[in-house]
């Protein structure tokens, strides 16, 4: 038994049941035992591996896309905002890729994060390029030049964000609760739900939503003074779902939610819906969504992979649609 499973039983056990959002928001975020708050999650001794891990043309890819924007807007100073960078794999792809093709633009790497260990690699990565780095554990501490551009990235970000999940039964909504069953086990069941119902569709038996997604595209809206780019590569879905996403991962096994609490990844498939519904809220404009494989190609990974043929292993696993390349998504716009 893990130590946050002794704090959650001990919470649950005096207060009650929590929503599966609170166990989400406990399990990954706990000041103490939290898993984003001191796992090393990422690579081969981790959890799990990112696109960024697994072929440096991922980061080529994304810098290309960085440099057409400085171009477009004649920018002499970009910050390049990154919201959980890992290790700082991506940000040295692009920051190498950046600084030998583009020296004449001022490139600054901000990221946001709050794993400690992760942020302490993320430095001495930042010193191999180099290139200038800052690090905040809120965005709002944040502030960008007055004159620069500002290109926001999210790789397998929103997926590590809380969500609700609600489904009807009897034609009413029920909401997803974590408590004991008659074993004193950890149980996943649905109570009826007496709140707000604004946000629920009225066509659908199950929803997850994500309030956090509210406050990320506000904040990114906050971006609108400067000339703003966003692109964010994540697994998810458009259409609706009928039954929950979430998912544990430990040494890169699938495995049950309530094992291992706090030494776990978990996650949920993001409802890019629920993003472009936020976006256009906050007077934004979407500029692409579509397959990662696809978003890939276009942009000519598979030219870059004639030049690095070491690296066709992780391509070809990036842009697989059988795998990751349709079930990971770029969704891109700007404010």
């Amino acid at each position: 038994m893990t130590p946050l499973t002794t704090k959650l039983r001990g919470q649950i056990q005096t207060h009650g049941p929590i929503s599966l959002g609170q166990f989400f928001t406990m399990a990954m975020q706990d000041s103490q035992w939290g898993y984003y708050r001191h796992a090393r999650p990422i690579g081969g001794e981790g959890d799990f591996i990112t696109a960024p891990e697994m072929t440096g043309l991922f980061g080529i890819i994304l810098a290309m896309v960085i440099a057409d924007f400085a171009h477009k807007n004649s920018l002499k100073q970009v910050d390049i905002v990154e919201f959980g960078a890992g290790r700082g794999v991506l940000m040295a792809d692009i920051g190498q890729y950046l600084q030998k093709n583009h020296p004449r633009v001022q490139w600054r790497y901000i990221i946001i994060d709050i794993n400690q260990p992760l942020m302490h690699q993320q430095r001495q990565m930042a010193e191999t390029i180099p290139i200038a780095l800052q690090q905040y554990s809120n965005f709002g501490d944040y502030k960008p030049h007055n004159n620069a551009g500002v290109f926001v990235l999210a790789n397998e970000f929103l997926d590590a964000l809380p969500h609700e999940s609600y489904k009807k039964i009897d034609d009413e909504w029920h909401m997803a609760q974590v408590g004991f069953n008659n074993k004193q086990q950890f149980h996943l069941y649905y109570d009826k739900y007496h709140g707000d119902e604004s946000f629920l569709p009225q066509n659908a038996n199950y929803f997850e939503y994500c309030p956090a997604f509210a406050d990320f595209f506000d904040q990114l809206s906050g971006l609108k003074a400067f000339k703003n780019q966003f692109l964010l590569c994540d697994y998810g879905y458009h259409q609706p779902r009928q039954t929950p996403s979430i998912q544990a991962i430990h040494r890169h096994e699938i495995g049950d939610i309530f094992d291992n609490i706090g030494q776990s990844d978990l996650s949920f498939h993001v409802d890019f819906n629920q993003c472009q519904q936020h976006l256009i809220k906050h007077g934004g404009r979407l500029l692409s969504y579509q397959f990662m494989g696809e978003f890939l190609t276009q942009m000519g990974i598979n030219q870059l992979l004639a030049k690095f043929p070491n690296q066709q292993k992780g391509v070809e696993r990036i842009i697989n649609p059988d795998g990751m390349g349709q079930i990971f998504k770029i969704f891109a716009g700007f404010f």
